[in-house]
């Protein structure tokens, strides 16, 4: 019915670098930053409330980053033929 086909090691990492790459560029879109020109004055307890939040958004953020990163030098090496 299907014929299963076999991939090689480089198609291998070129498909895993693309799902890095999406999964990485999702995270980055749903938690970056949102800009905001409203400026709230807050109690100590609600800054650091909303600064813990930040972070841990901030943080997100850039492991989304590193995804795109490696999933970009996957890519770049499956293409160039280093492996």
């Amino acid at each position: 019915m299907f014929k299963i086909r076999h991939m090689s090691f480089s198609q291998v990492l070129n498909i895993s670098g693309l799902a890095l790459s999406l999964i990485g560029t999702v995270i980055v879109f749903i938690y970056s930053p949102k800009i905001s020109s409203v400026l709230l004055i807050h109690t100590v307890e609600e800054t650091n409330r909303r600064a813990k939040k930040d972070k841990l958004k901030n943080n997100l953020s850039r492991l989304g980053l590193l995804l795109i990163v490696i999933g970009v030098v996957l890519q770049f090496v499956t293409v160039t033929g280093l492996i």
